[in-house]
């Protein structure tokens, strides 16, 4: 599955950050989707000690460049099979998720410059 980061700070990589994975389609979803709220499952795929109450952003790494649209992290609920409550900020474990709300913005333009000085 592929990897998102969730970032403390907007644009700002720290290492605060939570990197977790998320199914094939929901990584295409995040890519393309113009909606401007979504809900996205990611899932543990390691033990995290720490893991806070709320993210500032939604990262993922595309190899063509950066992702067009801006992801802000609102509302994050975790979720277990083995344990009733997990309450954040606190560990989470591997194939434990969160379940987390994002408000979307697009961030690249088309270029308008396409002629040659």
């Amino acid at each position: 599955m592929p990897l998102i980061t969730l970032r403390t700070k907007l644009g700002v990589s720290s290492e605060s950050d939570l990197i977790v994975e998320v199914k094939d389609e929901t990584f295409q979803y995040l890519q393309t989707s113009p909606s401007p709220t979504i809900r996205v499952s990611a899932y543990f795929d390691r033990d995290w000690p720490e893991v806070r109450a709320s993210y500032a952003e939604l990262h993922i790494d595309l190899k063509e460049g950066p992702c067009p649209f801006e992801s802000k992290i609102g509302r994050i609920t975790p979720g277990s099979r083995t344990r009733k409550e997990v309450k954040l900020p606190g560990a989470m474990f591997k194939g434990e998720q969160l379940t987390l709300e994002v408000k979307r913005t697009p961030t690249l333009t088309p270029d308008a410059s396409t002629s040659e000085a």
